[in-house]
Parts: C-alpha cells; structure tokens; sequence
C-alpha cells in the first residue's frame, strides 16, 4: 500500500535550539504516529509533518516564532506547540510516552481544523486510539514471510524494537502469533535512521533460513538452519 503520508517527525526545541536526545528518545514515537496514520489516511498525499514542541520560554525570546501556527504548503505541514520540559523530565518513562502522545494528538486535530482536512483528522483520532490500544508499543515489523516446517505454518519477521539505550533488531519466528524464537541480531544508537534500511529479505532455502540486507553489513547474509531452532520444540 502506497504511503498517503511520508514522514511524520516530533521535535523538540528550547530558546537554545532542538533537544537531540528528546527527538531521538521519542522517535519511535513518531514512527507509530506515522504508521498508523498511513493505515487510515485516504486523503491528498503529505510529505512531511513537523510538530515542533517548543518550550514557553522559546515563544517568549523569539517572537518570530508563533505559538500554536499552523503553516501548510506544497505538501508540507508545520505546527508550533509547546511542551513542559521540567514536567516531562519528571515522569517515568511511561508517562513521558503518554504525556507526547497526547501532545502528539492535540496538536494533529488542531492541524486538521486548520487546514480543513476531514479525512486527516479521522486518521488521527484512529491513529491515537490505536496507539493506545497497543499500549503505544513502538516495536514494528519491516519483512515477514510464511514458511511450511514439518507441515506446520511459521511465520518469520524481522522486528525493529525502540529501547531506552537504543534500537534493536531481531529475528521473530512465530505460530499462530505465538513466538516460537527469537534471535537478537544487531543495535544502534537511537536516531539512526540508516539502520532501519539494512535488512531486504528472507528466503528459506533447503531448511536454511536466510536474511539478505545491504552489501556494507559484514554479518549478512545471515544464515541460520532451522532444524537446529525446532529440534528441541
């Protein structure tokens, strides 16, 4: 399915400039938001959207800058909201995702209005709802195939998950959404988008399960023998 909506980014920023870690922090935030937005949207194509999530005191020192603007143009989408840095830093990781996921979708609705954009806001209150629903998990999968073993039917993904300490990728084999196995293949920084463009496939060949990504990775081709993961299920 063709992306209504390209990018979708959440940043931070003080009177001093942008917050690096916050937008790295909750970048797999953004990612969500993008994701389930993408799932809904059937209106014009958007090619980007900035909530730009700004602290009181950068309104205050720079005026050129508006509280609560919306600017849309060419297909690109800004808002200006405003975030308490203090608040935030005070809550447990868990309520630090909630408390940009509201933000998130305040400042969404408030863009829909704006721009006068009915099917945009159904995305967002979907895309809202849903994040919930999932306990805003942030985990997604980027390829999955189906595999015949032994007459049983598996399927195998590789799943990106957003840590505290940075991104990991692993290799899920499933039954009937049960996880059979797990193999943790790489991690990165948070922020990198490179590293979620690595992998391309998975093939199954003669029982030998391989995952083929970008030619620079010296562990691909992984190869791993399924007979060795299912000998002692």
């Amino acid at each position: 399915m063709m992306k209504k909506i390209d990018r979708f980014m959440v940043w931070f920023r003080t009177e001093q400039g942008d917050i690096k870690e916050l937008n790295n922090f909750f970048w797999g935030i953004s990612l969500l938001f993008e994701r389930l937005l993408n799932e809904k949207y059937e209106g014009k194509k958007i090619k980007f959207i900035n909530i730009n999530l700004g602290t009181s005191q950068l309104y205050e020192e720079k005026t050129v800058i508006k509280l609560n603007h919306t600017h849309y143009y060419n297909g690109h989408l800004n808002y200006n909201g405003v975030f308490e840095k203090s608040k935030l830093e005070s809550l447990s990781v868990e309520e630090q995702t909630a408390y940009v996921w509201n933000k998130i979708y305040e400042a969404m609705l408030e863009c829909s209005k704006i721009i006068n954009n009915e099917e945009l806001k159904q995305a967002v209150i979907y895309a809202y709802t849903e994040g919930l629903k999932i306990d805003l998990n942030t985990d997604f999968k980027v390829i999955e195939i189906y595999f015949n073993f032994n007459e049983v039917i598996y399927s195998a993904s590789v799943v990106f998950s957003f840590k505290e300490d940075g991104i990991y990728s692993k290799l899920s084999i499933s039954n009937e959404g049960v996880v059979v196995h797990e193999l943790n293949i790489d991690k990165t920084v948070l922020g990198n988008e490179y590293f979620l463009t690595i992998y391309k496939s998975i093939n199954i060949q003669d029982n030998i399960l391989i995952l083929k990504g970008r030619s620079e990775i010296k562990y691909l081709p992984l190869k791993i023998d399924l007979n060795d993961i299912f000998r002692n299920k």
